[in-house]
């Protein structure tokens, strides 16, 4: 389906369209992956917000961007759950199960079909996995550890004004 990557490179060409017919402050959004050019209005960014893959009326964090892309990876889109263990769409290709360790994974790139991927990264890689070798990679994430708990860059805040919601 267009879960994967498709939906990163759809972004990506009506962001190139747009461009081409002079547009400079716009907001596209294909289910969740996003790509953010100029300004919502002269004195402000546009602002994203994290869901809370628990509860998705809820924000865990926002961060303010602008000619970026933003994905999220999830456990909370496509999933069933048997007998009470939730089984979702991420595999480890390693072991064919779904990727446990982690709620959702969002990251920030130049690109939507480089975002979709980095989420997926930053998702199969887990928290653990991403502290160890955010620097060397240059990944700007956030991951939802399969406890709950938020980790993300600390770069994030005094690049993009993050916030955790709480």
């Amino acid at each position: 389906d267009l879960g994967g990557i498709a939906k990163g490179y759809a972004v990506d060409r009506a962001t190139e369209i747009m461009r081409k017919n002079g547009m400079k402050d716009f907001f596209v959004n294909a289910g969740g992956d996003i790509f953010v050019s100029g300004v919502k209005s002269s004195d402000q960014k546009w602002s994203i917000g994290i869901k809370n893959p628990r509860d998705e009326k809820k924000i865990i964090a926002e961060l303010e961007v602008s000619d970026l892309a933003i994905a999220t990876s999830g456990d909370y889109e496509r999933f069933v759950i048997i007998d009470g263990k939730r089984y979702h769409h991420i595999f480890d290709t390693r072991t064919g199960y779904p990727v446990m360790i982690s709620q959702s994974g969002t990251a920030i790139a130049e690109t939507s079909e480089e975002s979709v991927v980095l989420s997926k990264v930053v998702f199969i890689i887990g928290a653990e996995e991403y502290l160890k070798t955010k620097n060397e990679s240059g990944i700007l994430g956030v991951i939802v550890t399969s406890g709950g708990e938020i980790v993300y860059d600390e770069k994030l805040s005094s690049i993009y004004n993050f916030k955790l919601i709480k």
